[in-house]
């Protein structure tokens, strides 16, 4: 796990989530963690990537989105 912040959040960072999902999920399990159906969400900035994020195959994470773009005089 590579940034808990608090005891109960956790924020993954990769152009490549679906395997950070995997990757916590297999760790929580090891240590005990449950993941929160409820809470749990994925934001996405600035990225296009469209496939839905899965937990165990079956739950599909509520994605948000942000887009940014530099103004003209930056």
């Amino acid at each position: 796990l590579e940034d808990l912040d608090y005891a109960d959040d956790l924020a993954l960072l990769s152009h490549r989530l679906q395997d950070k999902v995997d990757h916590l999920r297999e760790t929580s399990r090891r240590v005990g963690f449950k993941i929160s159906q409820e809470k749990t969400k994925v934001l996405r900035i600035n990225n296009k990537q469209e496939e839905p994020i899965t937990i165990e195959g079956a739950l599909t994470l509520m994605s948000l989105s942000i887009l940014t773009a530099r103004s003209a005089n930056q």
